[in-house]
This record gives structure tokens, sequence and C-alpha cells, in this order.
């Protein structure tokens, strides 16, 4: 209700919450604002799409319950629509807010590197914009249970099709990101799940990224099995090609001093593996449901 862009509505869908949303929600009268209330929680795919059912308008910006928006987001986010008929989503800045814990610090994201603005492969949910006769065409894809991928299927049909999608540095969303042992590990293993998904629907190679983890996997299970000196020491030697590679990784992300990539690192390993095993997981469950 801040944003220096004043002509647009609002349209907020509670995905079935019981955490007093919906008495905050009735404490305000704006009349841009449009409130919906769903019985029960069915995803941010599903809770997108609903809403675009309710809105009125030619573009369609996006944030999440779990971001603030700058005063300019919505003016910025929308403007590059303008001068170029052929981009069809537009993306921003996501920053994010002061370490309360260590998984906190441990989940901070790059997300975009660059300082200017320019075209870019991928958008991120939780600030984007989107033209609505690219969303009626390709809608959120309501397979994806919860936010990992959904965004990302969005981007392969645009870029495939010769689309594109701009990135405007100053167009800037907080994101607060997962803050917990227990949700970094479980969102991180969705995020490997379904982008597993989202990468076979658009007939991209589904193992990109993991061949080592899944090397690893298969060397210890020979280990296991023929107790094989050779084997074992193959297995040891991947484990810390394995072990180096996210480090080099992780000492990539900007903003940590040395001490804190140290400090953090276990953190974003274990947040690595869970990915990969979300991979392998999907991967499974395809092969057995194809047998």
């Amino acid at each position: 209700m801040r944003q220096t862009q004043t002509h647009y509505e609002i349209i907020v869908v509670d995905d079935g919450s019981n955490d007093g949303t919906k008495e905050i929600l009735k404490t305000y009268t704006d009349e841009r604002l449009h409130t919906f209330y769903l019985p029960q929680n069915s995803g941010p795919a599903h809770a997108r799409n609903f809403a675009v059912s309710k809105s009125k308008g030619e573009l369609l910006a996006f944030i999440d319950s779990d971001c603030t928006a700058s005063d300019i987001w919505l003016e910025e986010l929308t403007s590059p629509f303008a001068d170029d008929a052929s981009i069809l989503m537009t993306t921003g800045k996501v920053s994010d807010p002061p370490n309360s814990n260590y998984w906190e610090a441990v989940n901070k994201e790059p997300y975009f590197n660059q300082m200017s603005s320019g075209f870019v492969q991928r958008a991120i949910g939780c600030n984007m914009a989107i033209r609505r006769s690219f969303l009626d065409e390709h809608p959120f894809d309501e397979k994806i249970p919860i936010a990992a991928g959904e965004d990302t299927d969005l981007c392969f049909f645009c870029v495939k099709n010769g689309h594109k999608i701009f990135y405007n540095h100053k167009a800037q969303v907080v994101h607060y990101p997962r803050n917990t042992f227990k949700n970094s590990l479980s969102q991180y293993f969705y995020y490997g799940f379904y982008t597993s998904y989202v990468r076979l629907k658009h007939h991209e190679n589904p193992f990109d990224g993991i061949k080592l983890p899944l090397a690893i996997m298969a060397f210890i299970i020979l280990s296991l099995i023929f107790r094989n000196i050779l084997i074992i020491k193959i297995s040891i030697i991947l484990i810390t090609i394995y072990l180096c590679a996210i480090f080099y990784m992780y000492i990539r992300i900007p903003g940590k001093t040395l001490a804190q990539t140290l400090i953090y690192y276990p953190g974003f390993l274990l947040r690595s593996m869970s990915y990969s095993i979300g991979v392998i997981c999907f991967l499974l469950k395809r092969s057995l449901q194809k047998t």
C-alpha cells in the first residue's frame, strides 16, 4: 500500500493458514485490496492460479508471504514491459535481512550477482511480474505442491519459446529465509525433487549437477556389497572431491569472510546433500513407476 505506483489492485489469497492472517487482513479497508480464503492449503501454484482468475490487470506481479517490498518495487518491476513487447516476464533483486541464527546465514542466496539490470534466464517466484497472456497459456503447474520449481517451469516455457525475461536491479524485495535445520533440509530436498520434475518436463537433463553424488552412492553400494579395497578407495576419493566441490561452490557466494565461510560450510554441505537426495528420490520414484 506504500507503493509509488498507485494504479493497481491487490489480490491476497490466504491458502488455508492458521496463524491469524485472516484477522489481520480484516483490519485493512483499502478499496484496492481483495482477499480470498481457501478452505485448505493447496500450495502456491494453485493459490497463484486462483489469484490470477480473480484479477483484472494485464500485468500480474507476484510476491510471497515471507517477503517485504520496497516502495518502488511495483513501479520498477512493471516498467520494462512498456519498452519491449517481447518481454514476457520481469524479476528483481531479492535481498536477505540480517541473520538471526545459524540457518538463516546458511540459507542466504546470491540470487542475482549482477549489479545492473539486463536480460536473464530465470525469474524468482517471490519477485516477478508476468503478462496475463502468457499465464493464460502457461498457468502455474499445480502438480508442484510447494514453492519448489513452479517459477522455473514458467521460465523454461518463456526462454525456450524465444521470449525474454528482464531483471531490474531496482525492483527489490527482502526475503526471509528458512531458519531451522528441519525446514532448511526439507526445502532443499523438495527443490531437488521438483526441479528434476520440471527439467524432465522440458526435456532437460535431470542429472545435471548430481553426477558426482550418484557416482558416490553407486560406489558406496558396491563397497558394501563386495567390500573390495579398490572400490572403497575410489569411494573415499569421490567423497573428498565432492566435499571440495561443495566448498568451492560456497566460497564463490559473495558477502562472507573466511571465518564465516568455515563456520557455515557444514550447513551448506548438508543443504546441498539434501538437494541431491531429492533429485535421486525423484528419479528412483519415476523409475519404479515406469517399472
